[in-house]
């Protein structure tokens, strides 16, 4: 099946976040936490369905990371560093799946 492992840091307590793996992992307050994202339904070599695994990524990760358009500054600043982290540590899976999907396509 092909699908996205997201994965982002949050704080077991406090509903803090924490932008970066590293960081979630060296800090015991802290837990990992992860999301599936399926694309087996979309043709990753076009632009409409890179622009809904993006849609998708960012879904998830505000699942995991909390909505940064909230009133509470420190909470919000938080949040977009979380989301950022977990774009970051996808980009290498999404880089791939694409590579993937251009060879399976001819398109490489």
């Amino acid at each position: 099946m092909k699908s996205l492992l997201i994965i982002a840091a949050s704080a077991a307590s406090a509903g803090l976040l924490v932008p970066t793996l590293a960081e979630a992992r060296t800090n015991p307050g802290y837990e990992q936490v992860s999301k599936t994202v399926r694309y087996h339904d979309l043709d990753l070599t076009t632009a409409k369905g890179l622009a809904v695994l993006d849609r998708r990524i960012g879904a998830a990760l505000r699942e995991i990371c909390g909505d940064p358009d909230q009133r509470d500054l420190a909470f919000s600043a938080a949040s977009r560093e979380c989301i950022s982290g977990g774009r970051d540590d996808v980009s290498r899976e999404i880089r791939f799946a694409v590579r993937q999907a251009q060879v399976r396509k001819g398109s490489a």
